[in-house]
């Protein structure tokens, strides 16, 4: 710390590490550095006063530092909670959820394995999406279907047997050619693209 002045007409300046007060003024850094950044301290207010008052930038720049570390701290457990959250919805809106009730499978079936595919769950205009993130096994039973780890939050795997699709046939959605699957119970509605969707198709009616 360091001070220094004259006489009683002339301006008084403190200096402490990372604070300069100048009669009546003070700032971060060098007086020089941070004269725009000084702000006026009123006649009589006590120094310990004026740092304590929160309008002043030396605060501002100090709290601004602070919710910079709690935001980084904060990030990753609010960042899993959303994903989660989102995984969540999604398995309740597209149907995977109810579908899971009945459906559930905790082994491995045989079969060819279709990996990264995409699947339109749901019914209506607007399905939900799983778009490059599932993993499809056909055999003569029925189909198995399970989604990437980091998306398989209230999205555990699937085996739904041919028995159970009350429908399966080529349509057009959304000007796009697919395999829409029908599940009878509960009633809602897959639809797969390209290659899978013609493997589904043969696999599904070859069997029924």
């Amino acid at each position: 710390m360091t001070v220094s002045g004259g006489s009683s007409g002339r301006s008084r300046t403190i200096t402490i590490p990372g604070l300069v007060f100048r009669g009546g003024r003070y700032g971060l850094g060098e007086p020089k550095d941070r004269a725009n950044d000084e702000e006026r301290v009123p006649a009589g207010v006590p120094i310990e006063s004026a740092l304590r008052a929160p309008r002043h930038g030396w605060l501002r720049t100090m709290t601004a530092a602070l919710q910079s570390e709690l935001d980084l701290r904060w990030f990753l457990p609010l960042f899993i909670g959303g994903w989660l959250g989102i995984s969540c919805l999604l398995s309740l809106l597209g149907g995977w959820h109810a579908l899971a009730k009945k459906y559930r499978c905790t082994t491995s079936s045989s079969g060819k394995l279709f990996s990264f595919a995409s699947v339109g769950l749901g019914l209506g205009a607007f399905p939900v999406s799983y778009r490059s993130c599932l993993f499809v096994r056909l055999n003569s039973v029925g189909m198995e279907l399970s989604v990437f780890p980091v998306f398989r939050f209230f999205h555990p795997k699937l085996f739904i047997p041919w028995s159970a699709v009350s429908d399966c046939r080529r349509e057009r959605f959304w000007f796009m050619n697919c395999t829409a699957v029908y599940v009878s119970d509960p009633q809602t509605r897959m639809l797969f693209h390209g290659r899978l969707g013609r493997e589904i198709y043969g696999s599904r009616n070859h069997t029924a």
